[in-house]
């Protein structure tokens, strides 16, 4: 009886994917001793996961320098600490050993543990939440190497912050287009801006917080800071808000580095339209209206 107790025990967890030494255990001698809302600092661009698991299960990347919060929460895999942390407005888990608490956490300054992967190489800011409230652009653009921040419809504040100074093509859809606006005038980084149908216009506004610029004002300052970067707009001819950006290939300093491409199909319908090609490959992509 004994044997075919364990026999059937064995078959469970063979046939459910299950083996004990995946299951988490509990905060071991190994992990740091952590109080409940200690701040860390985060050493190395570091993915906040929604699960202390390795798997593509990322929520947004936080950027080298940033603060978080411990939540009082932690489990080790067996392989590794994870601390449960709270940044802006979103938890979720990341490997504590890229944390610096007070000195509590151990660093390792070179790397090369997969408890943390690389942040994916792009971003796309996302507009507000239509489509059933799922967002537009998810079952359309949704790519590896493209991180969506969940960010639909809170494109001031601190959204900017999102997504790794190591990402290169820095794209947003619709009212997205604040937050990649405050990126390329507050953070100065990335080799391609992706403008996705504006679909207003937005006149001067204070988006930088010194005072009132226009928004391709700021695509201009971002492009005249390196030779190496690139502006694309993909607009809708149904749409508003796309004029001062097109404007900028007839511009004598930086027209050179601009594409411009429309499309005509409304709004809503543009990311199932383009993919996600336009942000992974914006040299190569075309409408077959590109200028």
């Amino acid at each position: 009886m004994k044997n075919i107790f364990l026999i059937l025990s064995f078959l469970f967890m063979s046939t459910c994917g299950f083996s004990p030494s995946e299951e988490y255990q509990p905060l071991g001698s190994a992990c740091p001793n952590l109080v409940d809302n200690t701040q860390c600092t985060v050493i190395y661009n570091l993915n906040l996961r929604s699960a202390p698991i390795i798997a593509n299960n990322i929520i947004l990347s936080i950027p080298q320098n940033s603060t978080v919060n411990y939540l009082n929460e932690s489990q080790h895999d067996g392989t590794r600490c994870w601390a449960k942390v709270d940044f802006g407005a979103r938890s979720g888990w990341t490997a504590t050993e890229f944390l610096s608490c007070g000195g509590v956490a151990s660093v390792d300054k070179n790397p090369k543990d997969p408890g943390v992967l690389p942040a994916p190489s792009h971003i796309l800011y996302p507009g507000d939440k239509a489509c059933e409230e799922k967002g537009c652009e998810l079952p359309w653009m949704s790519h590896p190497e493209i991180e969506i921040p969940a960010k639909n419809g809170i494109p001031w504040g601190n959204t900017y912050l999102i997504g790794a100074d190591t990402q290169k093509n820095l794209a947003a859809y619709s009212s997205g287009r604040i937050a990649l606006l405050r990126r390329l005038g507050l953070r100065n980084n990335g080799e391609w801006a992706i403008l996705i149908d504006p679909s207003y216009e937005d006149n001067a506004r204070d988006f930088l917080g010194t005072g009132s610029v226009t928004g391709d004002s700021i695509v201009k300052t971002w492009l005249l800071n390196s030779p190496d970067r690139h502006f694309l707009l993909v607009y809708s001819t149904w749409s508003g808000g796309w004029k001062r950006y097109a404007k900028l290939k007839d511009d004598k300093e930086v027209g050179s580095r601009v594409k411009v491409c429309q499309i005509s199909i409304v709004h809503k319908e543009i990311p199932k339209a383009l993919g996600p090609q336009v942000v992974l490959d914006p040299a190569g992509f075309s409408t077959g209206t590109c200028s």
